[in-house]
């Protein structure tokens, strides 16, 4: 039987030979954890194992560079693995998440600070715009008023001119009559 694992063939004789090392442990294997073993060393004050207990501990505690040759604990290193592997997609997706929400939550509180500006903006230009409409309206109300009095000016001189020719003409008509 070949198997194909991490790019590397894992034949019978792998097996075999993980199976050989896990009946003589002396051959490298850890051996079982005692309570001599235990320290206190971890975080929070709790107790830790400076050797794993159990062979299954071995495996799932400390990760090997190569997987053993034991069907059944090449089986708990593979899901060991996939999970471990899973695990740290998951943290990475879920620090993308995030980082995206945090962006999200940014780009919402510029959002609502541009509208407020807007606002803002747009209330000012409504109240210059209504200004303009009535400077526009008084105005227009000036422009009537000028031309009125324009017109009253252009009567008055008109006025004036016809009482110094009315005089011109009396004045000559007596000069006329005295002389002639």
């Amino acid at each position: 039987m070949n198997v194909y694992f991490s790019g590397r063939l894992l034949t019978a004789n792998d097996l075999g030979a993980e199976q050989e090392a896990s009946v003589h442990p002396g051959a490298g294997a850890a051996a079982p954890a005692t309570s001599s073993d235990l320290h206190a060393g971890a975080p929070g004050g709790t107790l830790a194992r400076s050797q794993p207990a159990s062979r299954l501990e071995a495996v799932v505690l400390n990760p090997q560079p190569l997987p053993p040759k034991d069907i059944n604990e090449l089986v708990q290193w593979v899901l060991r693995e996939s999970y471990i592997s899973t695990t740290e997609d998951l943290r990475s997706f879920a620090e993308k998440v995030k980082s995206d929400n945090e962006a999200k939550t940014h780009v919402r509180v510029e959002l609502h600070r541009a509208r407020e500006a807007l606002g803002e903006v747009d209330s000012h230009i409504k109240g210059l715009e209504d200004k303009l409409d009535s400077v526009g309206d008084d105005a227009q109300l000036a422009n009537v008023d000028l031309q009125n009095t324009l017109q009253r000016q252009q009567q008055t001189l008109q006025m004036l001119s016809n009482i110094s020719k009315l005089m011109h003409d009396t004045v000559l008509s007596v000069i006329r009559k005295i002389g002639g």
